[in-house]
């Protein structure tokens, strides 16, 4: 067992993982996880895999991994991705002022300052001021079909809701939550689904604020074109290249 001065050296950069007492911990399985963060059972898999979350050791001989998460890390992980979450709505806000919601081929309109997106208050301070603005205009997109429930989304892409389902738990979509409820982002209906869900897949587990942002602006990598325009220029490549760079920024 280490030593409290070997322990007091060990820098909490070296592990992404949240850490916690493993012995004092309540524990959770991974779907209980996934449902105390909102996501799929698969996205737990991928939090444990790129270190962000780590399985307890079962309670066995051998000592192997099973698969029970910390309580406490869980909830770690959901006030961290809290903050980023209101700071990816802000500069989700940020955006939808410098750009309209266009159809293909809409020129972006010139940055300015502004008290907000069209329809949304003003922007109040701190951390709930981002999260209640960018909620504020999460319902306005839902309203104007920016935001499509489950079912429009479903009917026009020719699929099943469990099919959309499964393809947001494989990552190949994704959704964004309003009042708890999953809406897709229509612009996800500009490519074909064989594209959408290569795109998505490169983009890996972002925030999906952050996704809706790649696929919002325009990319200096992509010649100042947003991804739609680049994969209607034939730029595919170009635009899984932007995708992974996005995801390693």
């Amino acid at each position: 067992m280490p030593s409290r001065s070997q322990r007091a050296k060990t820098s909490p950069a070296r592990s992404r993982a949240w850490p916690i007492d493993k012995d004092a911990a309540l524990k959770l399985t991974r779907e209980q996880a996934a449902k105390l963060l909102h996501v799929s059972p698969a996205y737990v898999d991928e939090l444990v895999r790129l270190g962000h979350l780590a399985w307890l050791k079962a309670d066995t001989h051998d000592g192997q991994s099973g698969q029970l998460l910390a309580e406490a890390a869980v909830q770690a992980y959901r006030r961290a991705s809290k903050r980023r979450q209101a700071k990816g709505l802000g500069k989700m806000v940020e955006a939808s002022e410098r750009l309209r919601l266009y159809d293909e081929g809409e020129t972006e309109v010139p940055a300015r300052r502004s008290s907000g997106a069209p329809g949304v208050a003003p922007a109040t301070g701190g951390l709930k001021g981002a999260i209640a603005r960018g909620d504020e205009l999460k319902r306005q997109w839902t309203q104007d079909g920016t935001l499509l429930a489950p079912k429009a989304f479903s009917r026009r892409r020719q699929v099943s809701v469990d099919e959309l389902r499964s393809a947001d738990a494989r990552g190949e979509l994704f959704s964004m939550l309003v009042d708890n409820k999953p809406y897709y982002r229509a612009e996800l209906l500009k490519f074909a689904p064989a594209a959408a869900a290569a795109l998505c897949t490169a983009l890996g587990p972002e925030d999906p604020s952050s996704k809706l942002i790649f696929f919002l602006r325009r990319h200096g990598m992509l010649d100042g074109k947003t991804v739609a325009q680049a994969v209607k220029c034939g730029d595919m490549d170009e635009a899984l290249n932007a995708a992974a760079g996005w995801r390693e920024r």
